[in-house]
């Protein structure tokens, strides 16, 4: 079994979110239509961004554009902040390395596997898309005015993430100081080290530079679909003529309330991170893993009902919506016969990695 932070993260929310996702492999299928939700944004940003790194070329691929069918106001956006970034960092002080597949280590010696979880291995996974190494502390620009940061000499991970600018930066910090991403990063990335014949003791592992582009504050109107629940952007509901306009999708006919003129619009903005994890924080989270990824093998072995759900993930109010699995598990049932959920894609690269783990 492979274990990922968005894997713990899923668990942590609920075992029975998780058991769909990684077991059963399910997940609801995306309405009809563009889309410009969060996964989407990130994945063009993500891919524009990659190509700014090996042909300094701004631009998002026209293939990602293709498999995600951003809205207008999506693509606009991922755009927008992938040329913000690349005028405000338009050089690195380092040379990136690349990695091309997700690093994996062992979580346990093949005698600890045999002898407490049977045939089942275990493994840990991060994605990790470009590290690099500091010779001597380097003082960078974080972005924060009053904030500097100084990087240690070692290897650093490098990460893209974006932001809502309606969380404040100090919870944004915290919030990654307490997140296990970094955790799963530096100790996949100093096992891949170690494995390459890097002497770690003079040449640690120090940690995650988080690279944060915030969204502008803009207000982007939306509606939602009173039959198909959905929520669209407000130009792609179709004028009727009468007064009324039809959902893009499902083509209903209601009502709209009108826009609004007068909201103020704040630029994007671009901030630097320091995420650091020191060897007693990475042992401590290596034994968290193993003690949740053999929950895992066992609810995987036992079912769906062999681990407690955790109710109080059904409905988040902070975000106004529901679990995208609100609807089977309420009857106590799962996803395997819904039409309204598909197969999950391999979005892990596990294909190609099974021969050789």
């Amino acid at each position: 079994m492979h274990i990922d932070y968005s894997a713990h993260s899923t668990w942590d929310e609920c075992p029975a979110k998780w058991w769909e996702r990684y077991v059963a492999k399910r997940v609801p299928k995306w309405p009809k239509g563009q889309r410009d939700d969060a996964l989407c944004l990130g994945s063009l940003v993500h891919e524009g961004l990659r190509l700014w790194q090996e042909r300094q070329i701004v631009e998002i691929p026209t293939s990602v554009i293709d498999e995600v069918t951003p809205t207008r106001e999506c693509l606009s956006l991922a755009q927008e902040l992938v040329y913000g970034y690349t005028r405000t960092y338009p050089q690195e002080l380092w040379p990136l390395i690349r990695c091309e597949e997700p690093v994996v280590m062992p979580l346990v010696s093949p005698t600890q596997m045999e002898q407490n979880f049977g045939e089942v291995p275990l493994t840990l996974l991060a994605k990790i898309d470009s590290y690099f190494y500091v010779p001597e502390p380097t003082m960078i620009e974080s972005g924060i005015p009053g904030i500097q940061w100084t990087l240690n000499p070692g290897w650093w991970i490098h990460e893209y993430k974006t932001k809502s600018p309606f969380i404040s930066m100090p919870l944004y910090m915290q919030g990654w100081e307490m997140n296990m991403q970094a955790s799963y990063q530096v100790l996949a990335l100093s096992h891949k080290l170690r494995e390459d014949g890097e002497d770690l003791h003079g040449r640690p592992v120090q940690g995650t530079l988080v690279n944060v582009l915030e969204k502008p504050r803009r207000h982007i109107p939306k509606r939602k679909c009173r039959s198909c629940t959905e929520t669209y952007e407000f130009y792609t509901w179709v004028p009727t003529g009468s007064g009324e306009y039809a959902c893009p999708v499902c083509g209903t006919r209601q009502k709209l309330t009108p826009l609004k003129t007068d909201i103020p619009t704040i630029p994007p903005a671009y901030y630097r991170l320091i995420v650091t994890r020191s060897p007693r924080e990475l042992e401590a989270a290596r034994r968290q893993i193993l003690q949740v990824g053999q929950r895992m093998i066992a609810m995987e072995q036992n079912g769906l009902d062999s681990e407690p759900w955790n109710t109080k993930s059904c409905v988040n109010f902070q975000w106004k919506r529901a679990c995208e699995y609100f609807g089977v598990h309420r009857n106590g049932t799962d996803s395997k016969e819904d039409s309204n959920y598909t197969d999950a894609i391999d979005y892990r690269g596990l294909v190609q990695l099974e021969g050789v783990i």
